[in-house]
């Protein structure tokens, strides 16, 4: 059986909004927020510790812009 296009424009749109929740939990809640310390730890193991907040906080903005651009559906082979 063929799914009608709005079916499968619906389920297009459930898988995008999944994968930009990752992103967004991620980004937001766990980095810029500091939900889950063990994050920061794990950056101030690699660059050191001077260097973690700012660096958390640059990877935070990026998974959030990551949301951000996945919901907006544009350029979608690029982001594969």
């Amino acid at each position: 059986m063929n799914a009608s296009p709005d079916k499968h424009l619906r389920i297009v749109q459930g898988l995008r909004f999944g994968i930009a929740s990752v992103w967004l939990t991620h980004g937001l809640l766990c980095k810029l927020l500091g939900a889950v310390p063990r994050h920061q730890l794990i950056v101030a193991r690699v660059v050191g510790e001077p260097l973690s907040g700012p660096v958390i906080y640059t990877v935070g903005i990026i998974e959030v812009a990551l949301a951000v651009w996945v919901i907006s559906g544009r350029y979608p082979c690029r982001r594969a």
